[in-house]
């Protein structure tokens, strides 16, 4: 298993991409972290 807990994603402009975020993973599962069309642009 792997647990991340209260991660936090911010970058240099300001933006959140991510606040306070707990996830867990579990053997063998596979897990998939979408976000909004332009996240590929932000550096």
């Amino acid at each position: 298993m792997i647990r991340f807990e209260n991660v936090t994603k911010t970058y240099d402009d300001g933006f959140e991409a991510l606040k306070g975020i707990n996830l867990e993973f579990s053997e063998g599962e596979l897990t998939v972290l979408i976000g909004p069309a332009d996240a590929e642009s932000r550096p």
